[in-house]
């Protein structure tokens, strides 16, 4: 039988020990969590959220993930251009409090 090896294969780091696993994984930055409190005086007609980031997000409107959308947006050179997501959240606003949390990364 023979065995077929990947011509990346060396690039993947081998861990021999448990810890190392644990080490590299505590060195990961955990995604950035952005909330936003607010009150509006009166019911909404219409509200649009333009959304952009240089990573991936996901947006929520009191406690509803707005849309249903996975690591948006698309994957993009940066240097060039940002791409940016539309959504309707006339539905998910209401009169008086809101909150708006935003996790990027």
């Amino acid at each position: 039988m023979r065995r077929w090896i990947n011509k990346t294969a060396s690039a993947i780091p081998k861990f021999e020990k448990k810890e190392e696993i644990i080490e590299r994984l505590n060195q990961l930055k955990p995604a950035a969590y952005l909330r936003k409190r607010f009150s509006l005086t009166s019911e909404v007609r219409f509200a649009r959220v333009y959304i952009c980031g240089l990573g991936y997000y996901e947006l929520y409107l009191n406690g509803e993930k707005v849309g249903d959308h996975a690591l948006d947006p698309g994957q993009t050179d940066y240097e060039k251009r940002a791409l940016y997501v539309t959504y309707d959240v006339t539905a998910a606003l209401r009169k008086g409090s809101n909150d708006c949390r935003r996790h990027i990364g």
